[in-house]
């Protein structure tokens, strides 16, 4: 669960587990947030981490992180433009998420290993959200302009060696 209530200036971000038997709540993480948006959350398909955006105060943009749930340490992977909407492949390895320059328009579709040390840029569109891999990891779902679009990653062939 990912939750945010206006407080103060900033707002308060916590990222919660629920046990859907005993409803019982363990907060995760928690913070302090100047920028967030609040859909990026996806767990690892390991189950033992989650990645997010989180824009903490004073930095005045979005970035991505890891959160080792074991750890509860929260790690950032990006630090460029705003960052958002991430999404793990099905084997964990890579990553698909959003970059926005900072100018509202130009947003890109970036697929990188889980630390954003090497990545690789599919496309740029205006108003683009959503990044979601496919269940087979062959394809990126993505929204832009209201529309759905299916992005098939053959097209790519250096995709399968973003990071060798």
């Amino acid at each position: 669960m990912f939750s945010h209530s206006p407080k103060s200036a900033y707002q308060d971000v916590e990222i919660s587990i629920i046990n859907l038997e005993t409803k019982d709540r363990e907060v995760i993480f928690g913070g302090k947030a100047s920028h967030v948006i609040g859909g990026g959350l996806a767990w690892s398909h390991s189950g033992r981490e989650l990645i997010f955006d989180y824009g903490p105060p004073g930095v005045g943009q979005l970035d991505l992180y890891v959160l080792d749930i074991a750890t509860r340490e929260a790690v950032q992977i990006t630090n460029e433009g705003e960052n958002y909407s991430p999404s793990w492949e099905a084997n964990g390895n890579l990553i698909a998420y959003v970059n926005d320059p900072g100018k509202g328009y130009d947003s890109t579709l970036y697929i990188a290993d889980k630390n954003n040390n090497c990545k690789l840029r599919l496309l740029t569109l205006d108003d683009l959200w959503g990044a979601s891999w496919s269940p087979d990891g062959k394809q990126i779902a993505f929204i832009s302009l209201g529309e759905v679009y299916l992005l098939d990653l053959k097209k790519f062939p250096a995709y399968e060696t973003v990071c060798p």
